[in-house]
C-alpha cells in the first residue's frame, strides 16, 4: 500500500492482492520502520458503523475508516476509488483519497501487482 501525505490530505494507494486482503479481512496495513527502532503504521479498515471516510491518528498508527458497503463495489467494478473531507479545526478539512494502485503507462518492475492502467494501449489523441 502506499501513503502519499501532502499538508492536510492523505492519499492511499492500493494494489490488485492488497484489496482482495481489504475485503477478506476488513483492513489492510503496512508499516514504515526508521533508524530508531520506531515504526509508522498506516492502515486502511471497513466498518459497517461509519457513512463516509475518515481518519484517526492514534500512537504510531494513521487509520483510514471507509463504510464496509463501499467495499464490495470497489473489488468488483471499475470504480478507481473514493474520496472524503473531515472536519479537523477552525473551518480546515483533512481530505482524504482512497484509490486503487494503478501501473504506469511506463512500465516498471515494482509495479507488477498494480491495476492495469486504464488508457494502456490506447492511442493518444489530440
Amino acid at each position: 500500500m502506499k501513503l502519499r501525505i501532502k499538508g492536510d490530505s492523505i492519499r492511499m494507494r492500493l494494489t490488485q492482492t492488497e484489496l482482495n486482503d481489504f475485503v477478506a479481512h476488513r483492513r489492510v496495513s503496512a508499516v514504515l520502520h526508521f533508524p530508531s527502532g520506531r515504526a509508522l503504521v498506516y492502515a486502511l479498515e471497513s466498518s459497517p458503523d461509519i457513512t463516509e471516510l475518515t481518519a484517526r491518528f492514534l500512537g504510531n498508527e494513521i487509520t483510514v475508516r471507509m463504510p464496509h458497503a463501499w467495499t464490495e463495489e470497489w473489488a468488483t467494478t471499475d470504480r478507481v476509488g473514493f474520496e472524503g473531507a473531515q472536519a479537523i479545526a477552525d473551518g480546515h478539512y483533512l481530505s482524504l483519497l482512497i484509490e486503487k494502485d494503478f501501473e504506469c503507462l511506463h512500465k516498471r518492475p515494482d509495479e507488477l501487482d498494480a491495476f492495469p492502467h486504464p488508457l494502456a494501449g490506447k492511442e493518444a489523441t489530440d
